[in-house]
């Protein structure tokens, strides 16, 4: 649409300034609405009938605001205080919204908030939030906070930290009833453990504010949790920017059934915080998103002797479990000696550089400019962000153009989405090599077999499949124009750390694993054929195609592949067969052709300018 200014006169019935004009009462409207905005009687009722009430209002922008998941993400990245001044008059409730509508979309938590007294008319307020990223918002921000309905400002100012009122907050009758509902509230009988997580979020506790890293209040929660649940077995810290363990000191003795101890993504840095620890029975730790979690394993054993189980832990000595007799994948050579050497040449060097994720650059000599890098892993693996951001897998349910744009075309695109995926380790030297192609313009082969992946838990291991297309383009050298990689996780049950030891005998091809079994009794079991009628003789080339079509057997799914274990990237109605994809169909229909565009002319005799109002 274009929207243009004019003094020439125009046809009746194509231009705005007609409307205006034919309109009996426009001059006295106009007059009417600039009277009311000057003097600002009607103004809220004017805005209540754009925006609707307060309420309404509210509701929609908590609707538009990212509501995350919180347990176990480090949302509570650091307290800040902040201040209002010059809201007299003003409810709450107006300035809830007005902060809603400026944070907007990140969603608003306010946390202790009280206003001045009587003597001001309640001008002054003050609030606590919990993360830098709001914090943050409101110092850029500070100018622009203004209540919707009166076009009141707000002045607004963001101190780090909290009050001395909070740090020395005394612990009355009335919080500990607040904190004991919250303890039931959180509490998981099944498992016999505590989720203390963000616990200052917690609606159980009302008007009272609780934040678990300040000492004294970390300490008396522990206290009368142990007096309600004294057979509780597990305790979850995480995500309440606790900066010290020393509220431990002194009570872990009350603590005797207690065998697990979460304390991730916290701000634990030092060592010898641990030791407040010592005294405790618990056998599992998590100290992932922490200081600690990069120490070496063996020096928090030295500090606490008593752990079997220390998760998150990035430098991870564990012993390694030696996984023998790993089936040998066959290599099948198309190229005779001289394939076989090139793309042993090929995949020692470029897997030189992929297994090393600061040397994943050095890649862009290997790829031509309009390579194609496609990924497919398992759903089971899409908890890795780089695997969701890429996963091509079509067992899930995705549109296609969700589909066909996680399809990385370009070397930029392809080069980034490499340098996301996590570290790895590939036995290439084992792994079996398929030759399909092998000419002298064109060259293409299938690299099977193990990898291990750096992941939170250690090096996980992963069974892959990486297709290579390779061409001889306007290049004094080969370049790939096609990649694709496909990632599956070796079993789906209890995760293990895992060496490679590949089979080294010779007679591979003996061995004869339960799934070749199944196949090969599939093959030679008797395939039911299909009579003609006696009317019809078949021609012999009809008859191996119909015997061909009857022979596939249907597809069943393991039961880690149900379709309802994969969670849809969108969310989605019934599957609905057609034959146009109902979502290009979408996008198609709402596109506007050059025929659709049209003029708005609208006359200078109806524009007014800022001193009209």
């Amino acid at each position: 649409m274009r929207i243009l200014g004019s003094s020439k006169p125009c046809a009746t019935g194509n231009r705005l300034s007609v409307t205006f004009k034919a309109h009996p009462n426009t001059t006295t409207q106009l007059t009417d609405l600039r009277k009311n905005l000057n003097d600002k009687s009607r103004f809220r009722q004017y805005v209540e009938k754009l925006l609707g009430n307060e309420q309404q209002m509210g509701s929609v922008l908590d609707t538009i605001s990212s509501n995350e998941e919180e347990h176990r993400l480090a949302t509570v990245t650091g307290w800040s205080t902040v201040n209002i001044a010059n809201c007299a008059g003003v409810s709450n409730s107006s300035i809830f919204l007005a902060l809603k509508w400026v944070l907007m979309p990140i969603r608003v938590e306010m946390f202790n908030f009280k206003r001045s007294g009587p003597e001001d008319n309640m001008a002054r307020g003050q609030f606590l939030v919990d993360n830098l990223l709001s914090a943050n918002r409101l110092k850029r921000l500070q100018q622009e906070v203004a209540v919707l309905y009166t076009c009141q400002k707000i002045e607004v100012s963001v101190t780090t930290g909290l009050p001395m009122s909070v740090m020395n907050a005394e612990i009355s009758e009335r919080f500990s009833t607040a904190v004991r509902a919250a303890l039931n509230a959180r509490y998981e009988p099944a498992i016999r453990t505590l989720d203390l997580s963000r616990f200052h979020a917690s609606p159980e506790l009302g008007k009272h504010f609780c934040p678990l890293h300040v000492v004294n209040m970390l300490e008396s929660v522990l206290v009368l949790s142990s007096h309600v649940f004294p057979q509780m077995a597990g305790i979850v810290l995480a995500n309440n920017y606790l900066c010290s363990l020393k509220a431990f000191d002194g009570i872990c003795d009350k603590f005797v059934s207690l065998e697990r101890l979460d304390i991730s993504a916290n701000r634990i840095k030092d060592l010898g915080e641990l030791k407040y620890l010592e005294k405790l029975k618990i056998t599992t730790l998590y100290v992932a998103g922490n200081g600690v979690d990069k120490l070496k394993l063996s020096d928090i054993r030295k500090v606490l002797p008593q752990l079997q189980t220390v998760h998150g832990c990035a430098h991870c000595d564990v012993k390694l479990e030696v996984v023998k007799n790993l089936p040998m994948f066959q290599r099948l050579q198309d190229g005779g000696t001289k394939g076989t050497q090139f793309c042993n040449r090929f995949i020692g060097s470029f897997y030189n550089c992929f297994d090393e994720p600061e040397k994943r650059s050095q890649l862009e000599n290997y790829y031509n400019d309009q390579a194609m890098f496609s990924l497919s892993v398992p759903v089971q693996l899409d908890y890795v962000y780089a695997y969701k951001l890429y996963n091509r897998n079509q067992k899930r349910h995705q549109s296609s153009f969700a589909y066909n744009a996680k399809l990385q075309v370009g070397r930029a695109a392809l080069l980034l989405a490499l340098s996301r995926l996590p570290q790895m380790q590939t036995d290439h030297q084992s792994a079996g090599l398929d030759i399909h192609v092998f000419n002298t313009n064109l060259r293409i082969f299938t690299l099977t077999g193990y990898l291990k992946e750096n992941t939170s838990d250690g090096w996980e291991p992963r069974q892959f499949q990486r297709t290579f297309v390779l061409r001889l383009l306007n290049s004094p050298g080969w370049l790939i124009t096609n990649d694709m990689l496909c990632i599956t996780s070796i079993k789906s049950g209890e995760k293990e750390h895992i060496k490679f030891q590949p089979n080294t005998d010779k007679s591979v091809d003996k061995t004869i694993h339960p799934t070749a079994e199944v196949f090969k009794e599939l093959v030679n079991k008797p395939k039911p054929r299909r009579k003609a009628p006696p009317s019809v003789e078949l021609e012999p080339l009809n008859q191996a195609v119909q015997n061909i079509s009857l022979s596939v057997a249907k597809m069943d799914l393991r039961p880690d592949e149900k379709f309802y274990d994969m969670p849809p990237l969108v969310a989605v109605g019934p599957l609905v067969t057609t034959a146009v994809d109902l979502l290009d169909q979408e996008i198609e229909n709402t596109l506007i052709s050059d025929e659709d565009t049209f003029d708005l002319v609208i006359d200078e005799d109806v524009l007014f300018g800022d001193d009209d109002l």
